[in-house]
């Protein structure tokens, strides 16, 4: 029976009871197998290829580098929480692997470099909960939802903007902050009325536009906007009356021109009115004036009133767009 190979780095076994003289023959032989297991172990990386099972007892220590081609892949084997693409990585849930982040370069121009910094804390890649952004879509999009007043709460709690588990980091801010209506009742604690599915109310930006909190951060207020002080409190108005107070003051003059027209006669001296006639004594006779006045008057001053009147209504909005308003979970 002639000598055989092993399957991987095809080294040499000689056949027992036959060979008898395999050290120095190359490539056959044992001298010749000891450059093929060399050759696994360039320090560059770049001879013969082979595969490599780590036991999970066991620990790939790595104090170099990994270089992977263009066409390597990190694959999902027995839990694999990452994965190496050709214009990308992958990071994996380990418990639900369909669960997955990919950053994906295929996109970038060439010879640019992008760099995504993920901040500390309770963060969503980078964009604290609490956030919010103005959004032209009509959809929100996934990891996201609406601030239009409505509930949010856990799979089980019948929230109305969502009911989801993935609520649950945004119902706690949102709890924390005691700003905003827990229903039907406020419990002990954020995880107590989680567990017990109640629902929390979201801020409502239909219609609103955002300004900075008099006192923000609970520091000292700039007292322009006194009554703006608590989270989520709704002020203002889209349409405002003037009102006037005061009185009148006037003062002016007035002119009478005219002609008058009559005859004397004897009689009475009386008085009468303007518009019919006289009778007034004239060389011991009465004389009787038929005629008319006319004339003009000139009134000047300031007009007030007491502040019952009130102007019609007039816009106070400056030129607006609609967008929607979304924040992350």
């Amino acid at each position: 029976m002639a000598g055989s190979f092993t399957a991987n780095l095809n080294l040499y076994k000689p056949e027992v009871g036959a060979d008898f003289d395999t050290w120095g023959n190359a490539p056959v032989g044992i001298n010749g197998d000891q450059d093929k297991i060399d050759d696994v172990f360039k320090p560059a990386g770049d001879g013969t290829a082979v595969g490599l099972n780590v036991a999970s007892t066991k620990t790939l220590s790595l104090a170099g580098t990994l270089a992977m081609a263009a066409t390597g892949l990190l694959t999902q084997v027995s839990g694999a929480v990452a994965k190496f693409l050709s214009s990308g990585f992958q990071l994996l849930d380990s418990t639900d692997p369909t669960k997955i982040v990919q950053f994906d370069v295929s996109g970038m121009p060439t010879a640019t470099t992008s760099s995504v910094r993920i901040a500390g804390g309770n963060v969503s890649m980078g964009v604290p909960v609490g956030s919010i952004f103005p959004y032209f879509l009509p959809t929100a999009p996934a990891g996201w939802v609406f601030l239009r007043g409505l509930t949010v709460g856990s799979a089980l709690s019948g929230a109305t903007e969502r009911a989801n588990d993935d609520c649950l980091r945004l119902f706690t801010a949102l709890w924390n902050t005691n700003a905003y209506a827990v229903h039907p009742s406020r419990g002990g604690s954020a995880a107590a009325d989680w567990a017990a599915n109640r629902t929390i109310d979201m801020p409502d930006m239909r219609a609103v536009a955002p300004v900075g909190m008099d006192n923000m951060g609970g520091g000292a207020a700039r007292n322009l906007i006194p009554s703006l002080d608590v989270l989520g409190e709704r002020i203002g108005a889209a349409s405002a009356q003037a009102s006037v107070f005061g009185y009148v003051d006037a003062s002016g003059s007035a002119s009478v021109s005219g002609t008058l027209n009559g005859t004397i006669t004897s009689g009475t001296a009386s008085a009468g009115g303007t518009s019919g006639g006289a009778n007034y004594a004239y060389l011991g006779n009465s004389v009787s004036v038929n005629g008319s006045l006319g004339g003009s008057a000139s009134v000047a001053g300031t007009i007030r009133n007491d502040g019952n009147n009130l102007t019609s209504g007039f816009g106070i909005i400056q030129p607006t767009i609609g967008v929607n308003y979304i924040t992350p979970l």
